[in-house]
């Protein structure tokens, strides 16, 4: 696609391929242009960072791929004052293996006049981007938890980007305040019972339901379980477990669940409650997950 300008509007879910930058939609007027630098046939775009207080000049790599809002590599970690909150976490998998760092808030990423405040950043650690060959003065990534929030233009052949706001460009960064990772662990066959109703042959009205009839359909649908749980969390608090089978969340059959709304409820507000039914070792078990925000900004 890098020889050809792309469309994606986030809040449509739709990806546009255009044949020609020429042919790109006529109200781009309504769009912030960017400068856009192509290397190694990826995007970079220049940015501002604040972690705490001053902002720094940041080459961005734009990671469609990278679900977090911010990476930024480590030399900016040691601007974190001592007292910030932050904790350890897997943040991923890359060419090289799996890769580690630091999560926490910082300050501000700007992004010409579009800001995000206290957005939610990754810190990777060096030992985990040692072998990577890097652009020279890449400061780090902006992802998907930011990219979301706009409807965006890559034309690549002119390198620019056009970046207009979405919906969801006031949405509170939130992170899983579950303590708890969810993956999606196969597929099974369910029996959904469905009553047939029941007419008289030769007439429209009435309807009468059969209590005693019954049609079973088996549907393919999705198993979801616990891949971890962080020590001390409210996941871990609530006695949920690795690889716990979840059946259910506030009554709501997950097998009926995306996983991006399994993700979605667990970074609800601080102090939300979420009624987990899940079945370990065969055994139905319930309990009940308050929520807490484990990345609270401080100034």
């Amino acid at each position: 696609l890098k020889n050809h300008p792309v469309q994606i509007d986030y809040g449509r879910r739709k990806i546009t391929v255009y044949k020609e930058p020429q042919h790109l939609p006529r109200n781009l007027a309504r769009f912030k242009k960017f400068d856009l630098s192509i290397e190694g046939n990826k995007p970079y775009l220049q940015t501002q960072s604040a972690v705490r207080d001053d902002f720094y000049d940041t080459k961005m790599l734009l990671d469609l791929g990278n679900s977090d809002g911010v990476w930024l590599f480590p030399k900016y970690r040691a601007l974190l004052p001592s007292s910030a909150v932050s904790f350890t976490d897997y943040l991923g998998r890359g060419f090289n293996g799996d890769i580690y760092g630091q999560r926490s808030r910082i300050k501000s990423v700007q992004l010409g006049d579009f800001h995000f405040n206290k957005p939610l950043a990754a810190f990777p650690d060096s030992t985990s981007l040692e072998h990577l060959k890097m652009a020279a003065g890449r400061s780090g990534s902006i992802g998907n938890e930011i990219l979301r929030r706009f409807t965006i233009v890559f034309d690549y052949p002119d390198q620019h980007l056009y970046l207009k706001k979405n919906s969801h460009y006031r949405d509170p960064f939130r992170f899983n305040s579950s303590g708890m990772e969810v993956q999606h662990s196969g597929m099974e066959w369910q029996k959904d019972v469905v009553r047939i109703q029941m007419k008289p042959a030769g007439e429209q009205n009435p309807v009468y339901e059969s209590q005693d009839v019954f049609r079973y359909n088996f549907v393919l649908k999705p198993v979801y379980s616990i891949a971890g749980c962080r020590k001390d969390s409210p996941c871990d608090i609530a006695g949920l477990r690795k690889n716990d089978q979840i059946e259910s969340i506030n009554r709501q059959k997950t097998a009926n669940m995306t996983l991006q709304k399994i993700n979605d409820l667990l970074k609800g507000e601080d102090g939300t409650q979420l009624r987990f039914e899940v079945r370990r070792a065969g055994e139905l078990l319930k309990s009940t997950v308050t929520l807490k925000d484990p990345l609270p900004y401080e100034d």
